[in-house]
């Protein structure tokens, strides 16, 4: 007998019994994950205080803008912070002042939830204000090139060329002379030139305080020197004028090129019979274009100065040691380079590249041996920064 025959029949029942008893599995639809397009707004991003330079999870830099207003076509007067990337940013666009805030940015921005993101640059203008101050000559600072005033508004400058009067840095060590300087306060100027608004937050116990201030902006407009007694200045001043060894050096140092120590400027002095201190070194050389507060810090952590009458480097020795190259202009960074060139060698190479070919260029970053960069935006970002790039 076939058993195999007779069972047969018995497993298919059994077989189809399963099936039934097992339903079939639906198949699940597909989740398909939608991508939200991010808006591109065409407008004008009415700029406040740019609080500092911050990097994201990928490394790239970014200023961040917390307090802005965005118009544009459709929309109108929208409160909202921004970020610009700063490789989205060319040497020209950041000349214009874009990292020191309160102006007005027009370009395409990308929205990424509350926040709008420089997409890309059409033009940044500063806000500014025309100032009139009427000033003495008591706060004059008598540099090689400028007569810089201080003022309630600001430090504004004029070219020496453009003044009625001859004047020597040697003045400068008048002036603290109490006759003296009541004889300048009789001596008064009227300043008329633009304004272009500036300012930081600092936090004061619990709250955060916003400062802003006027500075120069450009050459300024119109010195009105008919309040001076032309004829008795230039008598007075004739009366300190130096010997002939130090209105000597005084013209070379003028006409300087390449950079030179405060300690051989300072030996050159002494030599002339007129020794000077760093303070009045720095009188000679200071442009109103520098940051002050970043200035004394570098030349306090300092152990030489170097200067070339456009710019300064500080040579900055802790564990390592670093060249720290600055100039007098609040828009363009403060660069840092190791040691890799002797000191002669990198401020020759200094004066004959471009800077923002060192920012971009890898392989004359590794010659001169630049580590980074640092923005001017509020002191506070500048010192963080500073120091994080000090210390690798």
């Amino acid at each position: 007998m076939n058993f195999k025959r007779l069972l047969y029949p018995l497993y298919k029942l059994l077989l189809a019994n399963n099936k039934k008893k097992s339903p079939k599995r639906k198949k699940q639809p597909k989740k398909i994950e939608k991508k939200t397009k991010s808006e591109v707004w065409l407008g004008q991003l009415d700029i406040g205080y740019v609080s500092r330079i911050k990097t994201n999870k990928r490394g790239r830099e970014y200023a961040y803008i917390p307090k802005s207003i965005f118009s544009g076509e459709d929309r109108q007067n929208l409160e909202c912070s921004a970020i610009i990337y700063l490789d989205k940013i060319s040497a020209e666009q950041e000349n214009s002042g874009l990292y020191q805030g309160y102006g007005k940015l027009k370009g395409t921005f990308r929205k990424r939830g509350e926040m709008l993101v420089l997409e890309s640059f059409k033009s940044f203008k500063p806000k500014l204000k025309n100032i009139k101050t009427k000033v003495n000559l008591a706060d004059a600072t008598f540099s090689l090139r400028y007569l810089a005033l201080n003022t309630e508004n600001g430090v504004f400058q004029i070219d020496k060329k453009n003044t009625p009067f001859n004047f020597s840095p040697y003045i400068n060590k008048i002036t603290k002379n109490k006759s003296y300087r009541e004889f300048l306060a009789n001596q008064k100027i009227t300043i008329k030139s633009k304004g272009r608004k500036v300012g930081y937050v600092r936090k004061y116990g619990n709250e955060w305080i916003e400062n802003t201030y006027w500075e120069q902006y450009g050459e300024a407009e119109n010195w009105d020197f008919s309040g001076c007694n032309v004829d008795e200045i230039e008598e007075n001043f004739n009366q300190y004028k130096q010997d002939k060894r130090y209105e000597k050096l005084v013209k070379e140092l003028k006409n300087m090129k390449s950079f030179t120590s405060y300690s051989n400027l300072k030996k050159r002095f002494r030599d002339a019979g007129s020794p000077v201190t760093t303070s009045e070194l720095n009188d000679m050389f200071f442009h109103s274009g520098y940051d002050e507060d970043i200035f004394k810090v570098l030349q306090e952590r300092a152990c030489e100065t170097y200067v070339d009458n456009l710019s300064f480097v500080f040579k900055i020795k802790d564990q390592k040691e670093r060249y720290v190259w600055e100039v007098p202009n609040r828009a363009l960074a403060t660069y840092i380079f190791n040691d890799k060139l002797e000191y002669n060698r990198l401020f020759e190479r200094l004066k004959n590249t471009p800077r923002m070919i060192i920012r971009q260029n890898k392989e004359i970053q590794q010659e001169l041996g630049f580590k980074g960069f640092v923005i001017h935006t509020g002191f506070d970002s500048w010192s963080e920064k500073f120091k994080e790039l000090l210390s690798e």
